[in-house]
C-alpha cells in the first residue's frame, strides 16, 4: 500500500475519533437533561471523554437517586482540565466529581454503597467528610474502573446495618433499604 493510501486512511481515523470524542459525555448530558441532574460548565468532558462504563453507571445511579430520593447533583468534574496534571482516575475518564444538597447525602450514600456491590471496581469518596489533598470543596469522588477499585480513605460501610436500615426513616428510606436488601442478596 502506498505512503499516500495509509497516510489518508490515518485521517479518516483520525476523524473518526475526533467525531466520537466527547460522545459518552454527550450521552450523559442528555440523559442528565431529563432527570434533573447538572453539569459544572463543560467540566465531565473538558480534558477528554468519560468511560463507555462510567458513564453507563452514572446513568443508573443518577436515575436511582432521581427516582427512589428525589435526588439530584451537579457533575463537577470529570475527565477535565483542573485534572490534568493531576495522578488521578479523571485524566482516564474513570472519575467523575458530584455535590449535592446535604439533605440528600445520606440516602446517596447508601445508593453509592449499593453499587459498590452491584459494580466491581465501582468505588467513591465522600470528599465532604474524607477530603484529599487536593480537594477545592466537599463532593463526592466517584470512579470505575472494572473488577479494580480505587483505593482512599474508608467510608465507613458496613453492609451487616444496611439490611436493617427499612424499620427507620420516610418511604423512600425503605424502599431504598429494600432494594439494597435484594441487590447484597444478589437479587439485582
Amino acid at each position: 500500500m502506498s505512503n499516500n493510501k495509509t497516510r489518508h486512511i490515518q485521517e479518516c481515523n483520525n476523524n473518526i475519533e475526533k467525531r466520537f470524542l466527547n460522545e459518552r459525555a454527550s450521552d450523559l448530558r442528555n440523559y442528565m437533561g431529563k432527570v434533573g441532574w447538572k453539569e459544572k460548565g463543560t467540566e465531565l468532558s473538558s480534558g477528554g471523554d468519560i468511560t463507555d462504563e462510567l458513564s453507563n453507571i452514572m446513568n443508573d445511579l443518577m436515575y436511582s437517586a432521581t427516582s427512589l430520593y428525589k435526588c439530584t447533583g451537579t457533575f463537577t468534574a470529570g475527565n477535565d482540565k483542573f485534572h490534568k496534571t493531576r495522578k488521578s482516575r479523571h485524566t482516564t475518564g474513570q472519575a467523575v466529581d458530584v455535590v449535592m444538597d446535604s439533605s440528600c447525602h445520606k440516602n446517596f450514600i447508601d445508593l453509592l454503597n449499593i453499587f459498590v456491590k452491584k459494580y466491581p471496581g465501582f468505588s467513591y469518596i465522600d470528599e465532604y467528610k474524607n477530603p484529599s489533598k487536593g480537594s477545592t470543596g466537599g463532593h463526592f469522588h466517584i470512579s470505575y474502573n472494572k473488577g479494580n477499585p480505587e483505593t482512599g480513605p474508608s467510608n465507613d460501610f458496613d453492609s451487616s446495618t444496611a439490611t436493617t436500615a427499612s424499620t427507620e426513616g420516610d418511604d423512600n428510606s425503605r424502599k431504598g433499604a429494600e432494594i439494597m436488601k435484594s441487590i447484597l442478596q444478589g437479587g439485582i
